[in-house]
């Protein structure tokens, strides 16, 4: 689980990080700063030069290690960091970011669908494209009707008033 990597001079080390997430004593709603996590997961120009995927990874590893071992979900939040999603608001952020996911493969299987080269399919393979364009319109539906009911479960119910 430690991955540890040699950047000018210094070692950065995951199990590291998440102590200093821990010691940091943030709490559930606030938001680790962009700034704090370049710190904590020593990315610097050198570091970036050398990988410059290197702070996704290690962002990556970092979430996952906070919500395996420790229940905490990070929520990125454009532009100032990532929020420590409190565990009543978990399950909503669980359901957005299914919808998220789900939402941008069906639209990534409709661009493909949608832009075949129809005139170098035999009838055969025709008739299967257009079977998987109706299957997936199907899901497509399905899933819509799905994210509605799911997130109705997070709809304020309103209370009722006897007049």
């Amino acid at each position: 689980m430690t991955e540890a990597r040699h950047f000018s001079g210094a070692q950065w080390s995951l199990d590291d990080a998440v102590a200093q997430f821990g010691s940091a004593s943030f709490e559930d709603g606030d938001i680790v700063s962009h700034d704090w996590l370049r710190m904590a997961l020593d990315i610097n120009d050198h570091a970036i030069k050398n990988n410059p995927f290197v702070l996704l990874e290690r962002m990556e590893s970092l979430k996952a290690v906070l919500l395996d071992g420790q229940q905490i979900a990070l929520q990125s939040v454009r532009g100032k960091g990532y929020r420590v999603v409190p565990p009543h608001e978990q399950a909503y952020y669980a359901a957005q970011e299914a919808a998220r996911y789900i939402s941008k493969g069906l639209k990534k299987a409709d661009g493909l669908l949608v832009n075949t080269r129809y005139e170098k399919l035999t009838t055969d393979e025709n008739r299967r494209h257009t079977d998987t364009q109706v299957r997936i319109a199907a899901l497509s539906g399905m899933v819509s009707k799905g994210k509605r009911d799911v997130f109705k479960l997070f709809e304020v119910k309103k209370a009722m008033t006897v007049d």
